[in-house]
């Protein structure tokens, strides 16, 4: 792997008008649990940044993944808070409004969800001081979630800027042009224990195989030629069924 690459897939390639603050500088991360963000927080605890990870109870199907972002959270010694909205998002099969797909279509898209993410994490930011805010949007999710997309990062950093009359901090999406393959090459590199991590739509303690989820993760690792720990309950599918395709 070429010098440049490797500090591409370690987080230096950004979206626009984002930048890289100092060791000690506060950020705060939306923590899922899964391999992206997950991956990014192994970034920023390599940079030395003092971290406040903050993840949704928001009536997912897949609440088992808080569980590994608590782990992750307490083992690179961020500060992690868990916020549990009231009302959980009603219109999403990951919210239980229907069966969770083989692959992925547009029924596991959970409207605003990214919107209100980062409208907490924009609040939390500007009460803790901190300089930046991470969240593990990628390429891959562009496909299928439009606020996973750049017009919608650069739509929120924008509309942040006019939240507040202080300078507002700078949203880093550090992942936005990589696959998942990128991502876990990136997680290699950082040594990030994949057994940590959590995908499966479906919740179970074993990850399913089936969903788009499980598909992308599998894949990834299978692509890279990368040992999978993850223990599924059928056999991976593969390749991801993909709305429009």
């Amino acid at each position: 792997m070429t010098d440049a690459r490797e500090g591409r897939l370690m987080g230096r390639t950004r979206v626009q008008g984002a930048r890289d603050g100092g060791s000690g500088m506060k950020a705060v991360l939306l923590l899922s649990g899964g391999i992206d963000s997950t991956v990014v927080a192994y970034q920023l605890a390599h940079w030395g940044r003092q971290v406040h990870a903050i993840s949704f109870h928001y009536g997912q199907t897949h609440q088992r993944e808080l569980k590994f972002a608590q782990r992750t959270a307490d083992k690179l010694y961020f500060r992690h808070s868990q916020i549990h909205m009231s009302r959980p998002f009603g219109s999403s099969v990951l919210t239980g409004a229907g069966t969770i797909p083989e692959g992925l279509d547009q029924s596991v898209v959970v409207p605003g969800r990214n919107l209100i993410f980062l409208s907490y994490a924009l609040a939390i930011a500007l009460q803790d001081g901190a300089e930046a805010i991470y969240i593990g949007a990628t390429a891959d999710d562009a496909e299928v979630f439009p606020d996973c997309r750049h017009e919608f990062i650069d739509a929120f950093q924008q509309v942040a800027s006019f939240a507040d009359d202080r300078p507002v901090p700078v949203l880093n999406a550090t992942f936005v042009n990589e696959t998942k393959v990128g991502v876990i090459q990136a997680g290699e590199l950082l040594g990030v224990p994949w057994e940590a991590t959590y995908s499966c739509y479906r919740g179970k303690e074993k990850h399913c195989g089936r969903c788009g989820a499980c598909a992308a993760r599998s894949q990834a690792f299978e692509a890279l030629e990368v040992t999978d720990p993850t223990t599924y309950n059928r056999n991976p599918l593969v390749t991801i069924e993909k709305a429009g395709a």
